[in-house]
């Protein structure tokens, strides 16, 4: 049985018309606390975090980040098949964000993209030995 046939029309408790009433008593009048941290910023905070880590029998101090990122990439050398699709898959992430980044720094029209492909494709050709 669906809600509004338990109950009688404007009466359902679950319905968005009883759920958000304008100018009603805010079911969190004080809202976030000032000073409250977001998630986001409470994970930031801890894999900035320096340890510790024996770097090439060295003592050195790293953040958390950089450590588990160094024990993926390890894993992934050794061959583990789910550490290497990881590793990949940060590496697509971090290469889109980039991207994304300077495509909102540096706009180009559909003409710039042709000059520096053709540029592209000279400096290729004077990479590739010419066979003599």
């Amino acid at each position: 049985m669906t809600d509004e046939k338990k109950y009688p029309r404007g009466e359902n408790p679950n319905s968005a018309a009883a759920r958000f009433k304008s100018g009603g008593r805010s079911p969190n009048p004080g809202g976030r606390p000032p000073g409250a941290k977001y998630r986001q910023k409470v994970i930031s905070e801890f894999l900035d975090q320096l340890v510790t880590a024996n770097l090439d029998g060295k003592r050195k101090k790293i953040s958390i980040a950089k450590g588990a990122l160094l024990k993926l990439s390890q894993l992934a050398l050794n061959g583990d098949r789910n550490a290497i699709k990881d590793i990949l898959s940060l590496w697509k992430e971090n290469d889109e964000a980039m991207r994304a980044d300077l495509e909102s720094l540096y706009h180009f029209e559909d003409a710039d993209h042709q000059v520096i492909e053709a540029v592209y494709a000279r400096m290729q050709a004077c990479e590739e030995p010419n066979g003599s």
